[in-house]
């Protein structure tokens, strides 16, 4: 009985040993295969997004990898995260066009971020709070690159509806109020800004030419109008834009003898951006079916010409020699693209896609056109994208 008993014991050890070899065996296949293509996805994301920052925020979860349900990008392209914080709109190139100037609202200060190095340093001392917008000596639009030296900012008034605006020259540490300015622009060369004021004591609304710190101040056009944006693209040249309470915009022309002419009329949520020499107009309004339209338009009397491409002007921006302009468009899934756009062939030609994780709020191109820089609508930070031209 003791000898059928060792038997059973014997035979049943055996049958447990080869059970547990066999599933050790299996789980170490399957271990070993999935680690071979964790490590697979790591480097083609890895190779895309450069940088743990951007590899962490647009993952979604604790690892930092990236959900397979994104839309992932040309591995050649690049996307990096160059600001540490939340970033106030109003972003510019710094004056060796490889370096991105910004508003950082932590530190409270001007930070410069080299886009090839990755490296950022302050431009300037804490600026007072309450900062909501930043006026660059830019020319149009951003189009030019800036000293970094100066800056015209509008803050939001605490005690009463509206807001103020103030000139910072850092280097001589000067700060100027700007007294009843509504809105305010740089001229093309940066030394002279041109203004919209109302609300002073005796005065009707007016526009005027002035010095950045507003002295030698010269009146050029008295006005009923209470809202309005200004454009200075051309140094002979100021525009205006006005608005209706329906979203209809008119575009005039204003020289300094105060001669107004009609350039736009009754265009929707009318956008605007200006050629570095501001002599050409790309803009874009809302269609019928709630779509953005781009156009082409020469000034002074050049025809309006629909250029290819659903983006809005604000997610666009010139080329260097004003034959192209490059856009931002959102795609079928919901990811967005950048898009080189030939203005005579009216063709476009991808550039770089940015990903679901991208939403952009600010888009300028750098003056090598070898990178653009993004404010990210999702989370307030800056980022670059080095462009790689994807051929047909």
């Amino acid at each position: 009985m003791n000898g059928l008993n060792w038997q059973v014991k014997d035979f049943l050890r055996k049958n447990i040993l080869t059970t547990l070899s066999a599933l050790i065996i299996f789980l170490a296949a399957f271990l070993g295969g999935y680690v071979l293509s964790s490590q697979k996805d790591d480097s083609s994301a890895g190779g895309y997004y450069g940088g743990n920052l951007l590899e962490k925020f647009i993952s979604g979860n604790k690892n930092g990898k990236m959900d397979d349900s994104a839309n992932q990008p040309p591995s050649e392209s690049e996307i990096t995260a160059v600001s540490g914080g939340l970033v106030l709109p109003g972003i510019a190139f710094f004056e060796n066009n490889s370096t991105a100037v910004f508003y950082e609202q932590g530190s409270g200060r001007l930070i410069a971020a080299d886009l090839s190095t990755k490296e950022a340093r302050p431009l300037s001392a804490q600026i007072p709070a309450d900062l909501i917008n930043i006026l660059w000596p830019a020319g149009p639009a951003g189009s030019r690159p800036v000293n970094g030296e100066e800056i015209i900012g509008e803050f939001h008034l605490r005690a009463k509806e509206g807001t103020a605006f103030k000139y910072f020259n850092f280097p001589g540490g000067k700060i100027s109020v700007l007294p009843g300015v509504k809105s305010a622009v740089f001229s093309p060369s940066g030394r002279q800004i041109a203004s919209f004021q109302s609300g002073l004591s005796g005065d009707s609304n007016k526009i005027t030419v002035s010095s950045p710190d507003g002295g030698v101040s010269k009146n050029i056009l008295n006005t009923r109008l209470d809202n309005f944006k200004l454009y200075w693209p051309q140094e002979n040249l100021l525009f205006l834009k006005i608005s209706d309470n329906f979203g209809f915009a008119k575009l005039f022309s204003l020289n300094k003898d105060g001669a107004i002419t009609e350039v736009l009329r009754d265009k929707k949520d009318l956008e605007i951006k200006w050629s570095p020499a501001g002599n050409l107009l790309m803009f874009s309004v809302l269609s019928a079916d709630k779509k953005a339209e781009l156009f082409y338009k020469a000034l002074p009397d050049g025809e309006e010409k629909r250029l290819a491409g659903d983006a809005p002007a604000s997610k666009c921006a010139w080329g260097v020699d004003s034959a192209h302009i490059f856009c931002v468009e959102s795609i079928a899934d919901g990811s967005e693209t950048i898009f080189r756009l030939n203005i005579a062939e009216n063709e476009k030609q991808p550039v770089s896609l940015l990903g679901s994780n991208i939403k952009t709020k600010e888009f300028l191109i750098s003056n090598l056109e070898d990178y653009a820089i993004i404010l990210n609508a999702y989370d307030q930070r800056v980022y670059s994208v080095k462009l790689t031209e994807k051929r047909r």
